[in-house]
Parts: structure tokens; sequence; C-alpha cells
């Protein structure tokens, strides 16, 4: 039943299937993460609750311990005018990273509920967002919308065929942040995310279109380097380097210093054993991974806040 907060609402749930057609005009929720990525919300009525409590119209789940059981509420003040309100909840919600009280939502918007993510969709192709929608949750982090380790390990497969049939080199250089544990204690885990969007953004300052950058895990990224040697790919990844140990990230006024540590390989120096009916893609993929992690090591055992490669 609803409360006293909300009118009766309709909401349409579908994961990923094609049994919600959308009408012009629309207004759509998508849950980015979570136990059901890409569920989609089409919202019809005045008012949702979005909450743990089995009451509300979204329900996250009583597993959801950073969500309140109220925790926000969305309301459509006129034809395709959304606002997001916060209900009091113990850790607020957020818009694009920034905490609200009450804030008018846009196309694309990204609200952060406890640690739920859920992405506005408004206007006349809502069906067609979905999809395109649907291709960069497969694709890409949702956090720093650099590409996932799903991706980027069909990369890995494809690059690996092509420089193993050219013999031309392909390097990758594994990184991680410095002590972010610190700074995720220090800032908390809002201002520590928002660094790792904007090391993200300083990530495209040094690549080239062929390369591919990847969030693998936690703090840990990966750059995908074809044709190059790992001469160069360290070059580049000391160029990375140099851009986010000079320049502190700033968050909502705050100065961030960090440091990252980084591992280069390239496959040619990976000394592979391989027998009859072994993959030698495979076999290089693993190799290469492993010599860049060992020196990724070897970089934070010296000092941290180095390059390690060749």
């Amino acid at each position: 039943m609803p409360d006293d907060h909300t009118k009766p609402t309709t909401i349409e749930e579908d994961i990923g299937g094609d049994t919600v057609d959308f009408p012009a005009g629309e207004i759509c929720l998508i849950q980015m993460n979570g136990p059901n990525p890409g569920r989609r919300y089409v919202i019809t009525a005045e008012t949702t609750l979005i909450g743990r409590s089995s009451a509300c119209d979204i329900s996250v789940g009583q597993e959801a311990t950073t969500v309140s059981n109220r925790h926000a509420e969305v309301v459509q003040r006129e034809a395709n005018t959304l606002v997001v309100r916060d209900l009091g909840s113990t850790n607020g919600t957020f818009v694009n990273g920034r905490a609200v009280q009450e804030q008018e939502l846009a196309n694309n918007d990204l609200v952060h509920v406890g640690d739920f993510i859920f992405k506005v969709l408004l206007g006349s192709d809502v069906e067609t967002a979905y999809h395109e929608e649907m291709y960069r949750l497969l694709t890409r982090d949702t956090l720093t919308q650099l590409y996932n380790k799903r991706y980027l390990q069909e990369c890995m497969d494809r690059e690996l065929r092509r420089a193993l049939r050219h013999n031309t080199s392909l390097s990758i250089a594994v990184f991680d942040m410095d002590h972010f544990k610190e700074i995720n204690d220090e800032h908390g885990h809002v201002v520590a995310d928002q660094v790792l969007q904007r090391l993200s953004d300083r990530l495209f300052q040094v690549l080239r279109h062929s390369d591919v950058p990847a969030r693998y895990g936690g703090d840990e990224f990966v750059m995908l380097l074809p044709e190059l040697d790992v001469t160069s790919a360290a070059f580049v990844a000391e160029r990375l380097r140099r851009l986010i140990s000079k320049t502190p990230f700033l968050v909502d006024g705050i100065e961030v210093q960090a440091t990252i540590s980084v591992g280069v390989a390239d496959y040619r120096e990976c000394d592979v054993s391989l027998t009859p009916g072994d993959d030698p893609v495979d076999a290089y993929a693993l190799a290469l991974f492993h010599m860049a992690d060992q020196r990724l090591l070897k970089a934070k055992a010296e000092g941290k806040n180095r390059v390690v490669g060749g």
C-alpha cells in the first residue's frame, strides 16, 4: 500500500527483453548496477517512491543496506519534467555525483540511491535510447564510462590474433592508484568515486583513438596499446603518471593529490610454451597480464608513483 507521501503509482518493469513499448514522451529509469542491471522502470504516475522497503514503488530489497527504507521519491511535475527529492535518507541522494535535497532531472542524469544507480531517459525516442544504453551496459564501466573487463578481454583476443598474424607489437599497461584506501577513508566513497571518474578523463589525454582504456576492477585499470612495443608503451604510461601526480584532482572544492603505479609489458617479451591443441592467443594473453602485473608489483615495491616496463 502507498504511504501518505505518495500517490498511487504504476510502474512497468522489464529486464532486457522486448515486452515494453515506450510511447513518445515516456519517462524511464534504467537500473545501472546491482543484481539486475538493465531493469527498466517506465513511470506513468505522479510520484514514485524508491527505497529498501517492499512497500516502495521501486524496491531494491532488504539486503541493500546502503539504501534507507524510504530513501527518495521521483515526482513528475508536468509532462517530461522530473524531480528527485531525498526523504531524509541516511546516506543521501546524489545526482551526477553531487548530493541533493531536491533536483530537477535531465535526460541521461545519473541518480545515486545508496550504492544503486539509476539513469534517467526522457524524450521522444526512449526505446532507441534504451537499447543504446543496454549496449553501453555490456561494454562500459558504470562509474568511469571506460570499457569494462568483458569488452577488454574481447579486444585483447582480437588484437592478439592480429599481432600474432602480422608479427607486430601489442602492449598493455596495468595500473592502480597508490593509497586509494586512504583517499576513500579520508574523503569518503563519493569523493573517491569522483577521483576515479576524473582519472578516466585524463586517460584520454594520452591515448590514441585505437587504444582501449578499461577499468579492470576497483581502482585497477588497463590500457591496451596495439602496435606499441614496451618502450613506447612505457612512454605513454609515464605521460599519464606525470599528468596525475602533478595536477591534484579537484572534487567539490577539495584538492585530492593522487599518484599511480604502472606495470607495462609487450606480448613479444613473454616466454610461452605451447603444446598441440593450445590456443596461442589464450596462452599469450595470460602470460602478458601476468608479466604486467608482476611489473606493477615491482613498481609498488620500489616506492610507488613510477612506471616499470622493459
